[in-house]
């Protein structure tokens, strides 16, 4: 019973995850397009690397946790530095500009740490994979 309501748990969080990350994705594509000379690689990197790199990753981690986990908590960081290193603020504090930021690194962060967490702690996977 206890595997059951551990898999509904993982189940329910990941698969939130996969929608908000499949918005990311479909959001991405526009700033991708819109990318200019005004923009500093690193927040070209996170703008390219990052947000579909969510959506993959929200994937993975319904079958390799740890690794997925890793990644999340890797990508939430790599994003959120691009972002901020980008050269103009058009706010007036820094605050204005990080609040945005940690609406969407946050909650990225600690999923990859609930699904780092879990996969040490030897949750069930929520899809098992095929038997050999």
């Amino acid at each position: 019973m206890a595997d059951i309501a551990k898999r509904v748990i993982s189940g329910l969080l990941f698969g939130a995850e996969l929608a908000f990350s499949l918005y990311g994705c479909a959001a991405s594509a526009a700033a991708t397009f819109s990318i200019g000379m005004h923009d500093t690689f690193p927040e070209i990197v996170a703008i390219v690397l990052c947000l579909p790199g969510f959506f993959l990753v929200s994937i993975l981690v319904f079958w390799f946790r740890k690794i997925a986990g890793g990644i999340m908590m890797a990508l939430s960081v790599i994003f959120f530095l691009g972002m901020l290193m980008q050269g103009i603020h058009d706010n007036e504090t820094l605050s204005s500009d990080l609040a945005p930021l940690f609406r969407v690194c946050v909650p990225v962060f600690l999923l990859g740490a609930f699904a780092l967490s879990t996969g040490l702690a030897r949750w069930p996977e929520v899809v098992r994979r095929g038997r050999k």
